[in-house]
C-alpha cells in the first residue's frame, strides 16, 4: 500500500483512492479493510481488489461524513479469508459535510434578513415617535431612581445662559 499524504473532505460522500502495489510475479487478489478512529465517518463495506503481477491498482473506498473533524483512517490489506497481509497505514482525513455549509449559509441569509427587517422598521416608525428630547440640565437623582430623563429643578440661571440652546423659552414673566 502507498500511504496518501492526507484527504480532505468537503461533501457528504467521498470515494477514497487507496494504491495497491504488487511487487510478486503472480496476481493477487486482497481485501482492503479501513476502519475510522472516530465514529465522524462511516466507512463502506471491505472490497475484494485483484492486482496484478508487478503492478498497481487503485480501490476506491466509500467514505460517509457525518459531522466536522479530523480522523485518521487505517487500512490493512487482507487475504480473502481476513488473514492479514500488511502492516496498518494511517492516513488523516479532515472531514466538513457540506449539509453544515449549508446551515451556516442558511444562517448568514436569516441574519441578513434580520437586519434588513430591523432598518425597514426603523425607517418606518421614524423620527415621529420618538420621545422628545430634554433640553437643559437632568435630574441625576431622577434619572437615576426611574431611568427617565427630566429636567434639574435645582438647576442655576447660570446653567441656562451657558447653554442657551437648552435654555426653556422665556415666558412673560421672565421678560
Amino acid at each position: 500500500m502507498v500511504p496518501a499524504s492526507g484527504y480532505n473532505v468537503i461533501s457528504d460522500a467521498v470515494a477514497v483512492p487507496i494504491t495497491i502495489t504488487n511487487g510478486l510475479d503472480t496476481p493477487i487478489t486482497v481485501r482492503v479493510q479501513v476502519t475510522s478512529d472516530r465514529p465522524l465517518v462511516q466507512i463502506g463495506e471491505p472490497m475484494v481488489v485483484e492486482v496484478p503481477a508487478r503492478g498497481q491498482t487503485d480501490a476506491a473506498v466509500d467514505v460517509e461524513a457525518i459531522a466536522n473533524g479530523s480522523v485518521t483512517l487505517t487500512t490493512v490489506l487482507t487475504t480473502e479469508d481476513g488473514r492479514p497481509l500488511t502492516a496498518p497505514v494511517g492516513v488523516p482525513l479532515t472531514v466538513n459535510p457540506s449539509w453544515e455549509n449549508w446551515t451556516t449559509l442558511l444562517l448568514v441569509i436569516a441574519m441578513g434578513l434580520l437586519v434588513v427587517v430591523g432598518v425597514a422598521r426603523a425607517r418606518r416608525t421614524g423620527s415621529s415617535t420618538r420621545a422628545p428630547a430634554v433640553r437643559g440640565p437632568e435630574d441625576p437623582l431622577e434619572l437615576s431612581r426611574t431611568g427617565r430623563s427630566t429636567l434639574d429643578p435645582n438647576a442655576t440661571r447660570d446653567a441656562w445662559e451657558q447653554h442657551p440652546r437648552s435654555a426653556p423659552e422665556k415666558t412673560e414673566e421672565d421678560r
